[in-house]
């Protein structure tokens, strides 16, 4: 059934005192505002948004559009009819105007045209449009600055359906710079009528997942700081692993209140929306970070890197760019046509990068445990590699797997799945990563007969840095990591008064 367009009102007004800017906001709440080409013949794609359905027709139409525009042209001179002319669905043809055209995600319509948007005529846009409209912007004597606005209702009684809104430019002289505003809302959906369909509920998400990561990040560091001493927390993979955590406690508080204001007024605010995604980025960069340098043995069997400066130039680069990668994908993305951002080219090409960065962890993870000989440090690894080895398939997976899904649900599903999979991968570190479990992991290869003295001595070196004041000799980090020694009774950590003076 084919979804309808009705027209509520249109009207002529003196043109507006502001003067709009050239930004596109966001298409979770599509209220969008800029400037037009003013060449002879264009086509502006100029955002789009889901809006929600009502299967009875007495509930009224689920969907609003206002358009507004300001500024003049006049007709161009010479006629073509392919590039300058539209024909309406009644047979009238109008020549050398400015149409607004919609489109929607029916396969005879939008997916049908979006190909070839830039070669495709005048004419051809108007027959795969939905719905057009020319926008009388020409001076009258009468009015010299002349204004537009269109009030539209969406009426949609199938499913929930995606709009595609453009202005297209053709024959016509632009004598004045032609700005738009455009705003749609879901009025069905109440408190997120603001919102489109796709992004139902993402405020919610968010909320919840920064009350996680910040619960996560100051009850991990309370615990650890109380349980092992400040020395603890200051182990650098242990500090890399809060740092990634407070940045997705940072960045999921950013998005909740973006998305807050959003719900007010469609528009949400720039400057929290885009620290937010950069620290989104950033976090699963620093995790990425992390496991590399679990996966080179980095403060777990030796406290030096192989190829140190070239390694380390290669991991902050790698980190860098995936950061840059992600926050310009995820900024950018609102304003393509694409419905999320592993659907575009800029998508496929940040799964490519962490497809490399997967086969290097696990060519990285492997070389390490080859060389490794003591058996529970083999299976620290193993954990290591097959629980890094899913995570890092993860975003591909849900990729891929998002092409089953309707297209409605598939930004949320893939984000809400996305921020499950770097809470797993943060919970996973601080499980492996846990200083009682790697100090136990250290103590046990130190007293293998397979460790020689040299190697024993560099261990124990390492650890003596990364550990307290109290664990200077071989003796007291004994003491302290064997469970034959002492019993857990209080913050303090030991039971009998020998070991107690000996931490004293």
């Amino acid at each position: 059934r084919r979804p309808g367009l009705k027209l509520l009102t249109v009207s002529a007004a003196m043109r507006p005192r502001w003067r709009l800017c050239p930004l596109v906001v966001s298409a979770a709440a599509l209220k969008s505002f800029g400037t037009l080409p003013e060449n002879h013949r264009w086509s502006q794609y100029l955002t789009k948004f889901c809006f929600d359905f009502e299967p009875d027709e007495v509930s009224g139409t689920p969907g609003s559009v206002k358009l507004t525009a300001a500024g003049k042209y006049d007709a161009l001179g010479a006629r073509d009819s392919s590039m300058d002319c539209c024909t309406n669905d009644d047979g009238n043809v109008e020549c050398n105007k400015v149409f607004f055209m919609v489109f929607d995600d029916q396969e005879s319509s939008w997916p049908a045209i979006k190909h070839r948007w830039d070669e495709s005529t005048c004419q051809e846009k108007c027959t795969a449009a939905r719905s057009h409209l020319a926008v009388p912007l020409r001076p009258t004597p009468t009015q010299m600055h002349p204004t537009f606005t269109l009030n539209l209702n969406v009426a949609e009684r199938v499913r929930p359906r995606w709009w595609y809104f453009t202005m297209v430019g053709c024959g016509v002289v632009v004598e004045e710079t032609i700005e738009y505003v455009i705003h749609a809302t879901n009025p069905h959906m109440g408190f997120e009528k603001e919102f489109s369909v796709d992004h139902e509920g993402m405020w919610l998400a968010f909320f919840c997942f920064a009350v996680g990561y910040i619960c996560l990040a100051i009850g991990g560091l309370v615990h650890v700081s109380r349980a092992f001493g400040e020395e603890a927390v200051r182990r650098p993979l242990i500090r890399l692993l809060f740092l990634s955590i407070a940045c997705s406690a940072l960045s999921t508080l950013l998005l909740f209140l973006h998305y807050s204001l959003f719900a007010n007024d469609g528009m949400g605010s720039h400057s929290l929306q885009l620290p937010g995604v950069v620290l989104a980025a950033a976090s699963k960069a620093l995790i990425f970070l992390i496991v590399m340098l679990i996966a080179k043995g980095w403060k777990i069997l030796s406290d030096h890197l192989e190829d140190g400066p070239k390694l380390k130039m290669l991991l902050t680069a790698s980190v860098v760019l995936t950061t840059a990668v992600e926050a310009y994908g995820e900024m950018t993305h609102d304003q393509s046509t694409d419905l999320y951002l592993y659907d575009s080219t800029f998508g496929y090409f940040i799964l490519l990068i962490y497809g490399i960065l997967g086969v290097w962890f696990v060519k990285s993870v492997k070389t390490t445990y080859d060389h490794e000989e003591f058996a529970e440090l083999k299976q620290f690894y193993t954990m290591i590699a097959v629980s890094f080895a899913i995570w890092f398939a993860t975003v591909p997976l849900l990729s891929i797997s998002a092409a089953l899904l309707d297209p409605w649900v598939r930004f949320r599903i893939v984000y809400v799945l996305e921020l499950f999979s770097r809470l797993a991968g943060h919970m996973l570190l601080c499980y492996l990563l846990w200083p009682s479990r790697l100090d136990a992991l250290l103590y046990a290869r130190m007293q293998s007969p397979l460790m020689d003295t040299e190697d024993r001595e560099g261990a124990l070196e390492m650890e003596r840095a990364a550990q307290s004041p109290a664990m200077h000799n071989e003796e007291e980090f004994q003491r302290l990591t064997d469970p034959m020694f002492h019993t857990k009774i209080d913050d303090t950590g030991y039971e009998d008064s020998a070991s107690a003076r000996g931490v004293e």
